[in-house]
C-alpha cells in the first residue's frame, strides 16, 4: 500500500538521547487534514530464546521503569547500527547469561524479517534468535534468573509469568516453528 498524498509539512521538535529520539511532526494526510504526529525512533531489539536441555533459561530479572515492575525476559538487547544480527545475539548471550559461543550447539534466526513493534509510533523492529546450548556445559548460576522446563504445566506457568509481549511473541513463534515443543 502506498502513502499517497501524505506529506510532511514541518518538524515541530526533535529530541535526541543515546537511547531514543522523540520527533514531533506536522503532517497533511490524504484528506488534507493537518495532524500533529509524535513518534519515537529506537534501535532494533534482538531477543534470544535460550534452551538448555529441556528447559528455557532467563537472565536475572530486571526492573522496568515504564511499568515500574521487575519482570522476567529472555536475554535481549539493542542492535547497534551496522552490527551483524548473529554477532549481536552472541554478545547478548555473553553479557546476560555469561555464555560464550563455544557453549552454543545451535543458534538460528526465528524471523528473517524484523517484526514491527509499533508501526504508528515507532520505527523499531524485533529480531529473534533461537539458541540451543550444548547439554554437557554447566550454567553460571550468578547469571540465571529463572528456568522453566518444557513440560506442559511449567509452560503454562511461563506464559502466565512472561509479561513482555516481544518475548511472548518470539516464544510462540518458536512453538509454531517446532523449535520449542512442550511435553
Amino acid at each position: 500500500m502506498e502513502n499517497r498524498n501524505w506529506q510532511l509539512i514541518d518538524t515541530i521538535v526533535e529530541i535526541k538521547s543515546p537511547w531514543v529520539t522523540l520527533i514531533g511532526e506536522r503532517i497533511k494526510d490524504d484528506q488534507d487534514n493537518i495532524l500533529d504526529y509524535w513518534r519515537v525512533e529506537k534501535e532494533d531489539s534482538v531477543i534470544v530464546v535460550t534452551r538448555y536441555k529441556n528447559s528455557l533459561i532467563f537472565p536475572k530479572s530486571t526492573f522496568r521503569p515504564g511499568i515500574k515492575k521487575v519482570t522476567i525476559d529472555f536475554a535481549g538487547g539493542r542492535l547497534k547500527k551496522n552490527n551483524n544480527l548473529e554477532n549481536t545475539a552472541y554478545k547478548i548471550l555473553q553479557r546476560e547469561l555469561n555464555l560464550t559461543q563455544d557453549k552454543v550447539k545451535i543458534i538460528t534466526p526465528i524471523n528473517h524479517q524484523g517484526f514491527i513493534v509499533n508501526s504508528s509510533f515507532s520505527n523499531q523492529k524485533l529480531w529473534g534468535f533461537y539458541c540451543e546450548l550444548k547439554s554437557d556445559i554447566s550454567l553460571d548460576n550468578l547469571f540465571i534468573g529463572a528456568i522453566y522446563s518444557l513440560n506442559s504445566n511449567d509452560f503454562k506457568r511461563l506464559l502466565n509469568d512472561l509479561q513482555c509481549l516481544q518475548c511472548r511473541s518470539l516464544l510462540l513463534e518458536c512453538v509454531s516453528q517446532g523449535l520449542v515443543a512442550t511435553f
